[in-house]
């Protein structure tokens, strides 16, 4: 996850063989969901044409075909409960990838200061393994737990043990069928996390994000059209990203593809 070139890794090409494969023995039902996210394929196919960087473009499409393809399968699964049960597998592997590298070894790219196992980033795994950590009380797969629970705390994500603690209060309080008091209880967590873990050099991280969103517009109404399918770090100098998927995506397919995603 996290991988500029990830398309042209070899796992995503043995990924690509395995959802054309299953695809051909599926069985798709054409659902509004599945007509707006052809349409939105079209459009960055579409963007190609005009595409500012058309080989980073190519290749970000093949990305988004293999993962098109992976959402249309998942779609079509009669038991998604069963998914995510071996997602929380995969998760406790990562964790047993992330005990190995305290002690040392390092089989996997690591840019954060804590062991992630299979993640790149401590965000990643936090991301991945705390909902996982949340449905395993929920559903009982006691099992499932001790992996999540350990990629959460060994990733050292600063908001990992708040939204942790927040996630499984949340869980009591649907069990105990408080859905309302559980809504309001989740904002509340949330309010309390940001609260918590602002630090001083976020306000400076925060002008900085602002100023290049006032970029990135500026530079959209230039070429409302859109500059095709990730050409955003080619063409904004300086900038990875826009640190907003929605603006960056009316940057490079225009006001249409962020309308149909």
């Amino acid at each position: 996850p996290g991988v500029p070139a990830a398309p042209s890794v070899g796992r995503w090409w043995v990924m690509a063989m395995g959802v054309a494969i299953l695809l051909l023995r599926t069985p798709i039902r054409m659902t509004a969901g599945h007509w707006a996210g052809a349409a939105f394929l079209a459009v960055c196919s579409a963007s190609l044409a005009w595409s500012a960087s058309p080989l980073d473009t190519a290749g970000a499409l093949v990305h988004l075909a293999i993962l098109s393809g992976v959402f249309i399968l998942a779609a079509e699964n009669a038991c998604p409960a069963g998914a995510i049960h071996f997602f929380g597998i995969g998760i406790t592997v990562s964790a047993f990838f992330s005990v190995a590298q305290l002690f040392g070894w390092q089989p996997v790219l690591n840019i954060s200061d804590g062991p992630v196992g299979l993640f790149l980033s401590k965000n990643g795994v936090t991301e991945a393994a705390l909902p996982i950590l949340a449905w395993a009380v929920l559903a009982r797969r006691w099992v499932l737990v001790p992996g999540a629970l350990l990629s959460v705390a060994l990733g050292g994500a600063k908001e990992a043990v708040l939204m942790a603690v927040a996630s499984l209060a949340l869980v009591g309080a649907v069990r105990c069928g408080w859905r309302a008091a559980a809504i309001l209880a989740g904002l509340a967590a949330i309010s309390l996390v940001v609260a918590a873990t602002w630090p001083e050099s976020a306000t400076h991280t925060l002008n900085e994000r602002l100023a290049i969103w006032q970029v990135t517009l500026a530079a959209w109404e230039i070429n409302p059209i859109g500059y095709g399918l990730v050409t955003y770090p080619a063409l904004m100098s300086g900038i990875e990203y826009a640190h907003d998927d929605y603006l960056q995506l009316l940057f490079e397919v225009g006001p249409v593809g962020l309308l149909l995603i």
